[in-house]
């Protein structure tokens, strides 16, 4: 629904901040004397304030494209920027070029935009699923992940590091009652890592681009629990 808003329907619309209680979101807000930031404008004050500083757009599921091919018509932008894409809407790196050039980027975007390609654990399980992968073992979720950042990388586009989030949990930290899903959710992580180590590692990776980078975050989960008084603690 979001991805259909047209952005003349957010042109001066005040960022309100709801209130919370007890984790339920109110109908009560307090309204702020900011408005929605348009990219181009907010772009331009950050650059203003710092023409030296990198940003880091985060194209989520089917939008990177269109991102790519906006920024590929604002060379004032070119080498300031690095947007990540994710697997959510692109199967595969013919995929995504394909969509860009579908969104008439301009010549030449392949060199002047920066690209971040990102990997989920749960993402693993998906693409699995569309490779006809029934009860997926670790070596088939890595495999699965690694076809993925094969075929971006196989791209001639500038890619200047790949994400991969996971926590680092391993099995034996749960039960042996834990249910199929549990299991599977530890086994997407234990893959992610080791794509993780394909990414930084791997000699024909190293070779055709020696300055690749690797990036991830490390997953913190909390914790929340209803105290006696109906009050929620985290």
């Amino acid at each position: 629904l979001f991805s259909e808003i047209d952005s003349s329907h957010l042109k001066d619309v005040p960022v309100i901040i709801p209130e919370v209680s007890n984790g339920e979101i109110l109908e009560k807000y307090q309204r702020t004397p900011d408005c929605i930031p348009f990219l181009e404008s907010a772009l331009e004050s950050v650059f203003s304030v710092n023409p030296y500083a990198t940003v880091f757009l985060d194209g989520r599921n089917y939008e990177a494209h269109l991102i790519v091919a906006w920024l590929s018509h604002r060379p004032q932008f070119h080498l300031k920027i690095v947007l990540i894409f994710y697997t959510f809407g692109y199967l595969s790196g013919d995929a995504f070029v394909q969509a860009v050039v579908n969104a008439n980027a301009a010549p030449g975007w392949r060199k002047m935009i920066a690209l971040m390609p990102a990997v989920f654990p749960e993402e693993l399980c998906r693409l699995c699923q569309l490779k006809v992968v029934a009860d997926p073992s670790v070596d088939d979720l890595y495999l699965a992940g690694k076809d993925w950042i094969d075929s971006v990388l196989s791209q001639d586009m500038w890619v200047v590091a790949v994400h991969i989030v996971f926590s680092g949990v391993t099995k034996d930290m749960i039960g042996p009652a834990a249910g199929s899903n549990v299991v599977l959710a530890f086994d997407a992580d234990e893959a992610a890592m080791k794509l993780a180590y394909y990414v930084k590692d791997d000699p024909d990776i190293r070779l055709a681009r020696p300055h690749l980078k690797f990036v991830s975050v490390t997953r913190c989960y909390d914790f929340a629990s209803v105290l006696n008084d109906g009050k929620r603690a985290e």
